[in-house]
């Protein structure tokens, strides 16, 4: 008989032996007279029935023994398998895979198809590690955003300053940067209401181009060191403009003054009001019967300079002064001592016209400096000096003379409208300021640089 016909046959009687022999491999050992050849005429059959222990699916195996033993499966067959812990089958991701047996009934192969348990793949909403909470694992929702700030805490939404966004990563581990947010800057004062360091205020005085904060008020003070608060003098408030670039005028404030004999007050603030009640030291009278006038006067020492216009006649003691004319007016000029006694005095003018003198100055050295007007040809160095021609109608003039009546020099502007000097300062490095009123044209460096819109223009 040839092997494939007795192993035709041991399949037909094999269960019958089995029976009556009583053989199991469920449990128990083959006996002593079974050969574990499995001849034609000396072998016998097994069934066995178990359970897989690699799947929670349970698989019944039946094997038939030919003439070379049982067979573990049935060739081909297919069983479910599933390697995952217990409980994460079906849960999430996790699902069972097959096994199916080898064509010769040896055995099952690998579980196939099975998806067990993994690290959690924040990029896909799966629950890949089984546990019934899709991404537990992420720090985001990947895409997802929120709101983000880099600036100082408090300060978004203050001002142009307000929160960005930023996005999670694609793997859901984190986020991305904050874009989208406006954070403080330093302050500017550029003509804007802006509010760029963002703390409530707009315009501080330290933001560029400030000099004061935008809408504050300040006290201020301009009378000298030691004066405020002192007598009458109080300071006043200056309020900044809206945009910080200005700080306005000094409202309020009280600077020294002379002091007045109508009033017991401390008006020139050195702590000690004037008290008129003592004896005149000195007085003087000048003039006739015509119109004198004095308009200006100013201390060098214990000198005293007076400037002013006159008609007919002027005496300060040291000779009559004539303005040949009892209705044109000269300019004067005249110096007297602490006593009120005359030093020196001058006359300035043409008999014909109207000359007055203003203003006057005197420096550190006793120079003074005079300014006026005057409307015909004029010699300020007299008697034997130039006379300086005038354009017409009233011509502003600058004169000087030293502490001795010396004169220095003098010129004379303007052309056929009208120019009046109406005050003179020195400064403390020696120059002269002097300011007054034009019509038309007026030139101070040899060339016509001052021209009026119309009228009298300062």
């Amino acid at each position: 008989m040839s092997p494939e016909d007795r192993r035709l046959l041991a399949l037909l009687v094999g269960p019958l032996l089995a029976v009556g022999c009583t053989l199991s491999t469920e449990g128990t050992a083959p006996s002593a007279n079974t050969s574990g050849a499995g001849g034609a005429g000396g072998g016998a059959t097994a069934t066995t029935t178990g359970t897989s222990t690699t799947s929670s699916s349970a698989s019944t195996t039946t094997g038939t023994g030919g003439g070379g033993g049982a067979m573990p499966c049935t060739p081909d067959e297919q069983v479910p398998c599933y390697d995952g812990p217990a409980g994460t089958e079906g849960v999430g991701s996790c699902a069972a895979g097959t096994q199916t047996c080898a064509a010769d009934g040896s055995g099952f192969g690998p579980c196939m198809g099975q998806t067990v348990p993994a690290d959690e793949d924040c990029a896909a909403p799966g629950d890949e590690d089984c546990n019934g909470q899709p991404n537990d694992n992420c720090a985001c929702d990947p895409g997802s955003t929120v709101a983000c700030y880099n600036g100082a805490a408090g300060t978004s939404g203050v001002g142009p300053c307000h929160d960005g966004t930023q996005t999670c990563n694609p793997d859901g581990l984190g986020y991305g940067a904050c874009g989208g947010d406006v954070v403080p800057a330093p302050e500017t004062c550029d003509g804007q209401l802006n509010d760029e360091d963002c703390d409530g205020t707009t315009n501080e005085g330290s933001g560029t181009g400030c000099v004061c904060d935008g809408g504050a008020t300040t006290s201020c003070y301009f009378g000298p060191a030691g004066t405020l608060g002192v007598g009458v003098c109080v300071g006043g408030m200056s309020t900044c403009n809206a945009e910080g670039t200005v700080l306005g005028p000094c409202n309020g404030q009280v600077v020294p003054s002379t002091d007045s004999c109508a009033t017991a007050a401390d008006e020139d603030c050195d702590g000690s009001a004037v008290l008129c009640t003592g004896n005149t030291l000195w007085s003087v009278r000048a003039g006739d019967g015509s119109d004198q006038i004095g308009n200006d006067l100013a201390t060098y020492g214990t000198s005293v300079y007076v400037t002013g216009q006159f008609k007919g006649q002027l005496d300060f003691g040291g000779g009559a002064l004539d303005a040949g004319s009892t209705s044109k007016d000269e300019a004067f000029l005249a110096k007297l001592d602490s006593g009120g006694a005359q030093l020196w005095s001058k006359r300035f003018g043409a008999s014909n016209t109207d000359d007055r003198g203003i203003a006057l100055d005197v420096d550190g050295a006793g120079t003074v400096a005079l300014t006026g007007a005057v409307s015909g040809a004029t010699q300020f160095n007299q008697p034997n000096g130039a006379t300086l021609a005038v354009g017409g109608a009233d011509d502003l003039f600058i004169a000087l003379y030293d502490a001795n009546g010396a004169y220095l020099w003098a010129n004379v502007y303007g052309d056929s409208s009208d120019q009046v000097g109406k005050g003179a300062a020195y400064d403390g490095a020696g120059s002269l300021f002097v300011a007054g009123s034009l019509k038309g044209s007026i030139g101070f460096s040899g060339a016509v640089n001052t021209f009026s819109a119309g009228g009298n223009d300062a």
